[in-house]
């Protein structure tokens, strides 16, 4: 059987800490991947995707609007659910008022003679 090697998993911000060493700190591509045990291989796709995808950080027409999408659709979401909580309240009151409404009508009749219906009823 061959050696297994644990892959190490690079987040985006330490990917482009890597790739910075070398763009801006103009550190030799084999000295950084030597010092972090990388493949130089991976450093040139790192690079690649990095230069094929870099114009998304400027294009804000894309990105914002993207944004702004799913607040907009979080924002009425949570408008709806507000409603839905208010008409909730509201039956839960009407509910309660007919209740209370029912109990002493049944139970005023009842007052002078000390026998209570609703005994033995929660």
């Amino acid at each position: 059987m061959g050696s297994t090697t644990i892959r190490k998993q690079y987040s985006p911000d330490q990917k482009m800490a890597i790739l910075k060493r070398h763009l801006i700190n103009h550190e030799n591509i084999s000295d950084i991947c030597d010092d972090i045990g990388l493949h130089p291989n991976q450093f040139y796709k790192w690079q690649s995707e990095l230069f094929s995808n870099g114009s998304t950080v400027f294009d804000r027409k894309k990105s914002v609007p993207k944004v702004s999408r799913e607040l907009k659709r979080l924002e009425e979401k949570n408008s709806h659910m507000e409603k839905l909580v208010d008409k909730k309240d509201k039956i839960i009151a009407e509910i309660t008022e007919d209740y209370v409404r029912l109990k002493k009508k049944i139970l005023d009749p009842f007052q002078d003679s000390g026998w209570n219906p609703m005994s033995g009823i929660r």
